[in-house]
């Protein structure tokens, strides 16, 4: 039996402010970082994954040289490169307070010369996959990495995702490219499962070059979910989120609320 959350409840608490700015890209940018400047709270739980993004790609430092360099695609409102060293934050569409302009599926950059590539919330976004892991093979040098956060597959996640964006679907039926080349209206949020979990052999098959080496639930997603995050209202007073945060270090129960999971790839040596 699948539980059903009333539409009526996530239109209760979406965000006024993001009404009618989908299609007008400075108004949407500006807009998002308005509503992340007014939520320390979510600006937290962002960082807190992307530190973990961090970990998992400098847990492999032995084949980097000192001059690391990684890029961030798709990088949004809250880049790594605002806080985290040695990264170049850009997105398919320019922003001032980014480093640059990029396209996951044909990446102005030269051969074997990315140490890394961080992919948060952006995986799912790209309208065609294959077009992106050999664009990301070819860009790498050996033993590069890329550290992917998607939206999770559990049970939670296949409740709440359908109905928690209006521009996007979480269809586990779909196809690789289902994706709009928009590049925020009509992604299909479960792409990641398609890819690593559901055709995980037409993966390994078709990217030999790749290897995955490890996948992570990342356990914030219940603070994620009571700060609003960009699209809704902050739905818990501020004071409970340290104690959030301490718990979700603690108790595995918080998994089920995990909405996000990470994916680590290394280009083989």
């Amino acid at each position: 039996m699948t539980i059903q959350i009333p539409k009526v409840v996530f239109h209760l608490f979406r965000d006024k402010r993001k009404r009618r700015v989908l299609d007008d890209q400075d108004v949407r940018v500006s807009t998002d970082m308005d509503i992340a400047a007014s939520k320390p709270e979510f600006v937290e739980v962002v960082r807190d994954i992307q530190a973990l993004m961090s970990e998992k790609m400098l847990a492999n430092s032995n084949s980097i040289d000192s001059e690391v360099k990684f890029i961030e695609l798709g990088a949004g409102v809250i880049p790594m490169s605002s806080w985290i060293k040695n990264v170049t934050s850009t997105d398919v569409v320019d922003s001032a307070h980014l480093d640059g302009v990029l396209d996951a599926t044909q990446l102005q950059l030269q051969d074997n010369s990315m140490d890394g590539l961080y992919l948060q919330n952006t995986f799912h976004h790209i309208p065609d996959p294959a077009a992106f892991f050999n664009e990301a093979w070819r860009v790498l040098h050996p033993g590069g990495r890329i550290v992917i956060v998607d939206p999770n597959h559990n049970l939670f996640s296949r409740m709440i995702y359908k109905k928690l964006f209006v521009t996007e679907s979480f269809d586990t039926n779909g196809s690789w490219n289902d994706a709009s080349p928009h590049a925020m209206i009509g992604a299909n949020q479960a792409l990641s499962y398609l890819v690593f979990v559901r055709d995980r052999k037409k993966f390994e098959t078709d990217n030999p070059g790749f290897k995955i080496i490890e996948t992570v639930t990342i356990s914030s997603g219940l603070r994620y979910i009571l700060t609003g995050g960009l699209n809704f209202r902050r739905i818990a007073p501020k004071f409970v989120f340290p104690a959030l945060a301490k718990l979700e270090k603690r108790l595995t129960m918080v998994n089920f609320f995990a909405i996000h999971w990470l994916i680590v790839l290394e280009k083989r040596i």
